[in-house]
């Protein structure tokens, strides 16, 4: 009977551990890098973060006024929301840089890919780009095992790569 009741207390420990510890909902405190840690980009609204930084599995929405840069490859959410007035950018300087995104990108900002190589945004599921949002696409945009991708209103999708590169796309694969 112990051993049932230990291995049930176990059991809900890591229950609760796994639910706390490693899904968060995070949004823009101010203007800044992708990288930067909480709270100087980052405000974490629920949940737990152990860097302060958006994961695989965390929930990320861009306020009005906030430009994110994607400053380092492997930036990655779960879900992210770019409200009117918000802005993400993937950056042009110094080496690759990549944002995926795992299930759902509402873009009712701006959302723009830099034009320099090894720069993209990979999307594994849902993009809706809103009555307000813009996707400007200046180097790689992949959509894998994408689900949906719609245009509200007149939300607009630019595909301006300004270079001749084979990498320069707009892929659904």
């Amino acid at each position: 009977m112990k051993k049932i009741i230990s291995f049930l207390l176990i059991l809900i420990c890591l229950l609760v551990f796994n639910s706390t510890i490693y899904a968060a909902v995070f949004q823009t405190n101010a203007t800044g890098n992708w990288n930067d840690v909480a709270p100087t980009t980052w405000t974490l609204v629920s949940g737990a973060d152990v860097d302060g930084i958006p994961d695989a599995d965390d929930d990320v929405t861009v306020l009005n006024t906030h430009t994110i840069t994607v400053n380092i490859s492997g930036a990655i959410c779960n879900n992210l929301t770019i409200n009117d007035g918000g802005t993400i950018t993937i950056s042009t300087a110094g080496g690759g840089k990549d944002l995926t995104v795992n299930t759902t990108l509402q873009i009712n900002g701006t959302l723009t890919i830099g034009n320099a190589a090894n720069r993209f945004l990979d999307a594994k599921n849902d993009v809706i780009i809103g009555n307000t949002g813009t996707l400007n696409n200046q180097r790689k945009f992949i959509m894998y095992a994408a689900k949906n991708f719609q245009i509200i209103g007149s939300g607009t999708y630019i595909h301006n790569p300004n270079t001749s590169s084979d990498d320069t796309m707009f892929s659904l694969a």
